[in-house]
């Protein structure tokens, strides 16, 4: 009776062992899989000759660092939006429509 107890543990720790195993090596692939992309980026970086590829990934990278305004850039952005509305630096709905026709 002692004995199979034990066995029974062992064999739910084994099975525990193994799930815990299983997700550890996908966790495993899918950080190496990262890791190669990355590298895979620095060398397609490496060979990029075009200036202005290279500005665009680097705003692109900047944009991606910005995670919120702060409540001056809003009001900023707000003032900015009202100023283009009175001074008529806007486009309604029906020409978006047209001009998204042309896309």
């Amino acid at each position: 009776s002692r004995f199979k107890h034990k066995q029974g543990l062992t064999t739910q720790n084994n099975v525990f062992d193994a799930s815990l195993c299983f997700y550890i090596g996908i966790w495993v692939l899918v950080k190496m899989n990262l890791q190669a992309r990355k590298l895979d980026l620095i060398e397609h970086l490496l060979q990029i000759k075009d200036e202005k590829v290279i500005n665009q990934i680097e705003l692109l990278i900047d944009k991606s660092k910005r995670t919120s305004l702060s409540q001056d850039e809003l009001i900023s952005r707000a003032q900015k939006s009202n100023l283009d509305y009175q001074t008529g630096k806007f486009k309604s709905q029906q020409q978006l429509e047209i001009d998204s026709k042309h896309w």
